[in-house]
């Protein structure tokens, strides 16, 4: 008796990248700028975590309307590394938000010094995240695709 095999919605890996997204990112997040998770936010009423969980939560959104654009890329290289530095980008952006807030805010940065202060704390968490990333979104890929035939 032949089974018909379910076609795979394009909605089940984009999920799970944005859970992948948001897993990978909060941690990231907190080992890069835990040098300032004992400053004052300019929120008073938020703690540290709470801070990089709705940073990393909003930001999640931005990723998947931007995901939705990179997917329709016909070239997998080109795909891949765009979602690359999207993934990189977007963790930087977060990374910055919370040096912005909690350590700019209450001195007097420049944005260009802010920008390099925020490098040198969060550069090489981002970077090795995003490698996690992508090996975990891949995994993901390649798990859907033997699962499911299309």
């Amino acid at each position: 008796m032949n089974h018909p095999t379910p076609k795979r919605s394009p909605w089940t890996t984009y999920f799970l990248q944005g859970i992948l997204f948001v897993i990978l990112g909060y941690i990231q997040a907190i080992l890069a700028m835990t040098p300032f998770k004992e400053q004052p936010s300019s929120n008073l009423s938020f703690d540290f975590y709470t801070d990089v969980f709705w940073a990393v939560g909003i930001t999640s959104i931005l990723y998947l309307l931007l995901l939705l654009l990179i997917q329709r890329i016909n070239q997998q290289l080109i795909q891949l590394i765009l979602h690359g530095l999207l993934v990189a980008l977007l963790w930087f952006w977060i990374d910055w938000g919370i040096f912005e807030d909690r350590e700019a805010g209450w001195s007097t940065y420049t944005t260009k010094e802010s920008l390099y202060a925020t490098a040198g704390y969060s550069l090489w968490w981002v970077l090795g995240g995003c490698g996690l990333f992508l090996l975990g979104s891949w995994g993901i890929q390649q798990a859907l695709k033997n699962k499911i035939s299309l």
